[in-house]
């Protein structure tokens, strides 16, 4: 990006010089002579920007946060190439160049040393004797004046009134090495008198060994570089070019953070917007170019709201390279996003502008060969051409080059979408450790969902309360996640305070709580979702939520937000990963007929019917019955998933017909054609033309048949059967749980009975479909979950047997956002012991249990290490004599394991360690376990 910020900042300054002398050749023409390929061409609009004539030698070019000099050195280049054109040598053009045209300052001492260096040896290419000429060049680290004697200012010989500006210069550079370039200076001082006296000063104590002769000298020597820096500010510049700083407020330190505020009141953000109000000031007015890279921020966010005002008031964008993400091939990721730009340092209301749209390229190389496809074609989809004041009737400024006209009109004849609804962030809990769980995790009989506001809630008596707490990137419905402790009106939650008694909750707009609701999440990966929130729920500030008591003002608001249309209208206001309520507040809304409400509304119902149909089909769902491959007909698995795919099917294409339908009425009401709608989004319903879509189908199945091995699930009921409280029975008809909470992961079967996995999985295959489906279904499952081992042949039980061992509990662990509700005994790499338990039906007496099972399975091993050896003695081939000797090597290494395990697993069941549900799973988890390694990680 430097030849990018060089040739359009410097560059330009000078083909405007060669034109304001009577250069009739165009921009392009001046900058091919050059080879500047990076210069963007001018608007027609240009006309009204005139620059004064100057010779070379008087152009001045400063970078006030030069780090090791790069932007320097190609301004060197750039300036050797027109000191050459207009007829200098070498010798002088680098004579000048140094001491007239380049100018520096720099916080890090190493940085100026490098930028020293490094502008001393690309001079020494033209000149090899440069090192010798004893040249001064105008580039300095920002001096420190911490040892400057404020006594000794007021002795120099100047009259008072500078004695009192230079004793606050001087003070303002005690924090030179903070504030750097940002310095404000007052107004007044007389360098040049200063110098003077300075010099009259040094010829008395030169030569002199004295220790308060040389102390003399660096006092004279401190002030002299105060004065050099100070001279540096206080000059004007033609061209300005940088790559600030980058420090957010808050990470500043009091000192510089309180300098900041008050120095910069418009730009006081970051350093980097700081910086770009110092070259407005460096950089004179009228003529003068300015060239930045920074974050991207300042272009969109309310925070730089003044900063965005400022320019459009004094300054013209007349070049801007919007980089985006990985812009540079040392930092990936989407956190750093910058923009590069070029600034005519005066207001030019009618200049239309250049902006190169590059947020697309996936990399510096690619990004450099879409900004030069857009010089090279001025009509390419990546370049922009618009006046800045555009942007004024969009709420904020914010810099929307990419917006179709239309939509920006739109800003004008819409209502703020914040006068139709009330838009609130709400519960900051605290500590989200302590206050909040999945709702899996809790007992399900004490959490109220239909709460309509805070007093129902409180009167209820309950402790959980449904959170909206964002989540990922869902349209209509779903993410219902997560519960909160509210319990007496969240008097723990009002209550919470730090170890210095602050409260450190904030229960924020309380009057809003279990209301319904349209909610997005604070930070998405790119694309903007809104779902509605029925009554119930308590939000906090990151599912950002808004309110009306008119549903269906929500669900106006709702299919806009859905629509391809909310996705470029928030993409203006703000096109980072994170949406503020400000940001939605100021979208605007237009008037709908009736005919067009009712259309809109019957759209949203239908989407928010199908999303909701979607969302309840997996078990992260409170309203989730059971699979649907159990309830759908079809005389084998195979068949019962092919009518549920049928099914899935239709409702796909009913989704993306709807959100169509929603798209049109929205492209029409805000006057863009379906052509310019180019934005595509995810469907929120599954895809069912997909593998994907078939292994959730049988993974479902077998989450689901472990949930009836427990009881959680019950094929005599839809939905929850037990989570917590009473045990019932007689809701168990048809399918009875394992009495003892408990079910192995074995290699093979040792016991025959509801012990192993298998033998429960096909009496609840049985069960589900027809028993003569038995062998077909498990087959379908076997060639689900591992195709390959299926297709050679490997026996479809063995491979639904591993498929439990070694890979249901990680599927669970993920599906339950690593807050599994069954958990997996494991004895460690052997598989000596492993089995599952479902966390709401322990008790402490469970994990002596466990140790019978583990007592009975350890003599099943030791029945079949015997039964190998009896075989081996018996066999007859070489081949059958190593299966049965690898077999008992491996059964060996289990009844190790067992051994050592059972260790552990007696001493934490002498401990007899009761629960609470409350405490989510990682405490209890690691509360059963204590000291020892029962489970397998969470």
């Amino acid at each position: 990006m430097v030849k990018y910020l060089v040739e359009n900042s410097l560059g330009r300054y000078w083909i405007k010089m060669l034109q304001s002398r009577g250069d009739t050749r165009t921009e392009s023409e001046i900058a091919q002579k050059y080879g500047w390929v990076y210069f963007c061409p001018s608007d027609d609009s240009d006309k009204e920007i005139v620059l004064v004539k100057k010779q070379v030698e008087e152009l001045k070019f400063i970078d006030p946060a030069m780090g090791s000099g790069h932007i320097l050195v190609y301004a060197f280049d750039i300036l050797m190439q027109i000191y050459r054109s207009e007829g200098y040598s070498d010798r002088q053009s680098v004579r000048s160049i140094l001491t007239n045209n380049l100018f520096g300052l720099e916080i890090d001492d190493r940085a100026y040393q490098l930028a020293y260096f490094s502008l001393m040896m690309k001079a020494r290419e033209f000149d090899r004797r440069v090192l010798t000429r004893n040249l001064n060049l105008n580039i300095m680290p920002v001096p420190v004046a911490s040892r400057m004697n404020q006594q000794y200012v007021k002795d120099i010989n100047i009259t008072s009134n500078q004695k009192l500006i230079l004793d606050k210069v001087v003070d303002l550079f005690r924090y030179g090495n903070e504030y750097g370039s940002a310095i404000v200076l007052p107004q007044g001082l007389n360098e040049n008198e200063v110098l003077t006296q300075l010099e009259k000063r040094e010829e008395t104590f030169i030569g002199q060994l004295g220790l308060n002769d040389v102390a003399e000298m660096d006092q004279i020597s401190s002030l002299r570089k105060i004065i050099k820096a100070t001279k540096l500010l206080s000059s004007e510049y033609d061209v300005g070019v940088t790559n600030p700083p980058y420090m957010g407020l808050r990470r500043m330190d009091d000192n510089l953070k309180k300098y900041i505020k008050k120095q910069y009141p418009s730009h006081n953000q970051d350093m980097f917007s700081v910086f770009m109000r110092v070259m407005s000031r460096l950089v004179t007015n009228g003529h003068g170019y300015i060239g930045m890279i920074t974050q991207h921020s300042w272009m969109f966010i309310k925070t730089f709201e003044k900063t965005r005002k400022y320019l459009n008031l004094n300054q013209t964008i007349i070049n801007m390279a919007h980089l985006g993400a990985r812009a540079f091939g040392d930092i990936s990721g989407e956190v750093v996003q910058t923009t590069a730009f070029i600034l005519l340092n005066k207001p030019a209301k009618n200049y239309v502008g250049s902006y190169e749209r590059l947020v697309g390229g996936s990399s510096e190389e690619d990004k450099k060969r879409l900004y030069l496809e857009c010089i090279k074609y001025p009509n390419s989809s990546s370049m922009y051409r618009i006046s800045q004041h555009s942007f004024d009737k969009i709420p904020g400024s914010p810099i929307a080059y990419w917006a179709p006209q239309a939509l920006i009109n739109d800003f004008e004849k819409g209502k703020p979408l914040g006068q139709l609804v009330d838009a609130k962030v709400g519960l900051q809990t605290g500590n989200n450790k302590r206050f909040l769980r999945y709702w899996y995790e809790v007992d399900f009989n004490n959490i109220f969902f239909d709460a309509h506001n805070t007093a129902e809630a409180k009167q209820s008596g309950k402790k959980w309360f449904p959170y909206n707490k964002g989540g990922s990137y869902r349209k209509w419905y779903g993410n219902y996640d997560y519960v909160v402790n509210w319990q007496n009106d969240g008097y723990e939650i009002k209550h919470f305070t730090d170890s210095r008694g602050k409260v450190r909750s904030r229960p924020q707009n309380t009057d809003y709580y279990f209301k319904n609701a349209i909610t997005w999440p604070l930070i998405t990966s790119g694309n903007f979702s809104m779902r509605f929130r029925t009554f119930g729920s308590i939000h906090d500030v990151a599912g950002m939520s808004a309110f009306s008591d008119n549903p269906n003002t929500l669900k106006l608001i709702l299919g806009l937000g859905n629509s391809s249309i909310m996705k470029q209208l928030v993409g203006l206001l703000n096109p980072t990963i994170n949406y503020q309520i400000g940001d939605i507040e100021r979208i605007p809304v237009l008037h709908m007929d009736k005919t067009t409400e009712s259309a809109v509304i019957q759209q949203v119902d239908h989407a928010i019917s199908l999303s909701k149909h979607d969302w309840d089909q997996q078990e992260e769902s409170w309203d989730y019955g059971m699979p649907s491959v159990i309830q759908y007909e079809g005389s084998n698995l195979e068949q019962s998933l092919n009518t549920w795919l049928s099914d899935l099917q239709s409702r796909y294409y009913s989704m993306k017909n709807t959100e169509q339908n929603i798209n049109g009425i929205f492209n029409r009401l805000y006057g863009l054609d379906q052509t310019e709608d180019s934005i595509e989004s995810p469907i929120s319903v599954r895809l069912p033309e997909s593998r994907e879509t078939t292994v959730f189908a049988v993974n479902s199945l077998l989450s689901y048949f472990i949930g009836c091995v427990f009881g959680r699930y019950s094929l005599d009921k839809l939905g929850l059967a037990y989570a917590g409280g009473n045990w019932n029975e007689s809701v168990y008809g048809s399918f009875k749980p394992n009495q003892d909470n408990l079910i192995l992961l074995t290699d093979r079967d040792y016991f025959g009975d509801e012990r192993d996995i298998i033998n429960r999985l096909k009496e609840f295959l049985r069960i589900t479909f027809a028993p003569s489906s038995l062998n077909d279904n498990l087959h379908f499952i076997a060639k689900t979950l591992d195709p390959k081992k299926s297709e050679r042949g490997e026996s479809d039980e063995q491979i639904i047997r591993n498929y439990f061992l070694n890979d249901f509990y990680k599927d669970h662990d993920k599906t339950y956002h690593k807050r599994p509700i069954y958990w997996q005994f494991n004895s460690g790499r052997n598989d000596g012991f492993k089995a599952l338990m479902y966390l709401h039906r322990y008790n402490k007496d469970e994990l002596a249990m466990v140790r019978n099972y583990l007592h009975d399975l350890q003599a099943a091993y030791s029945n079949t290490i015997k039964f190998n050896d009896e075989q081996e003695t018996k066999s007859s081939t070489a081949r059958e004599k190593n299966q049965y000797r690898k077999d008992t090597v491996k059964l060996n290494k289990k009844v190790t394991e067992v051994i050592k395990y059972d260790e552990a697993l007696q001493h934490q069941a002498l401990a007899q360690v009761s629960i609470d549900l409350d405490d989510g799973v990682v405490v209890n988890h690691a509360k059963v376990q204590g000291n020892e390694e029962l489970f397998s990680k969470l």
